[in-house]
C-alpha cells in the first residue's frame, strides 16, 4: 500500500503509515494490553510506556488518569475489546493517539530438556481523531532457560521500541530521534 512502510527487523514486522509522519502526537495514552492473564497485559503494558518514555517521541497520560476513565466508562482494565472503545477512552482523555496491543504468548516452552520463556506481543497506535493505524508493530521470542519470564518480556518490548524509532525515522518521521530541534546553525 502506498501510504504504508513495512520494515522487517530482527524484532519483528513494523508498518508505519507515511501520512501521519508529521502529525504531532503530543499526548499518547498507553491503554492496558489485551492477555490471557490480565496482570500480564498490564505489566507489559507498562514496560511499553516506559520504553516509549525513553524514546521521548511522545508525551504519555498518567495510568491513574486512564484507569480513572476506563472504570467511569465501566470497561475494567481489560475491558477495551475493539479500536472504538479505544478511540472512545482516547478523546475522553484528551489524547491525539491510543497506544493498544495484544499479549499473545506468555509462558514457557518446552526446549529439548528445560523450560524457556515465551513471549509475543503485538501493538498499534491509533490516531483519535481520524482512526486510523499510525504504526504497528508485532514480535514474539523464546529465551534461554536462565531467563524469567518477565525479563523475556523486558527484552521483546526493548527490541520492539528500538525497532518502532528506526522505522519511523526511515519513514522520515523528524521527531521520532527524540531529539531537538537545533538551536542556532552556523556554517563555514
Amino acid at each position: 500500500h502506498g501510504d504504508w512502510q513495512m520494515r522487517l527487523t530482527n524484532a519483528g514486522e513494523v508498518f508505519v503509515d507515511f501520512t501521519s509522519r508529521r502529525v504531532a502526537y503530543r499526548m499518547v495514552a498507553v491503554l492496558p494490553f489485551k492477555a490471557a492473564v490480565e496482570l500480564a497485559g498490564e505489566s507489559i503494558s507498562d514496560m511499553f510506556t516506559t520504553e516509549l518514555l525513553k524514546m521521548a517521541k511522545y508525551g504519555l497520560i498518567e495510568r491513574g488518569q486512564i484507569t480513572s476513565v476506563l472504570k467511569e466508562q465501566e470497561y475494567g482494565m481489560s475491558g477495551i475489546v475493539d479500536d472504538r472503545m479505544a478511540i472512545e477512552v482516547g478523546r475522553i482523555l484528551g489524547v491525539q493517539g491510543v497506544v493498544v496491543g495484544t499479549v499473545s504468548e506468555y509462558g514457557y516452552q518446552k526446549v529439548k530438556v528445560s523450560r524457556a520463556p515465551s513471549v509475543g506481543l503485538s501493538v498499534r497506535m491509533i490516531d483519535t481523531t481520524t482512526g486510523k493505524i499510525v504504526w504497528s508493530i508485532s514480535h514474539s521470542m523464546v529465551g534461554d532457560d536462565h531467563t524469567s519470564l518477565s525479563r523475556q518480556a523486558g527484552q521483546v518490548v526493548d527490541q520492539m521500541v528500538t525497532a518502532l524509532a528506526a522505522a519511523l525515522i526511515d519513514a522520515d518521521d523528524d521527531k521520532a530521534a527524540g531529539l531537538p530541534p537545533p538551536a542556532a546553525l552556523r556554517a563555514t
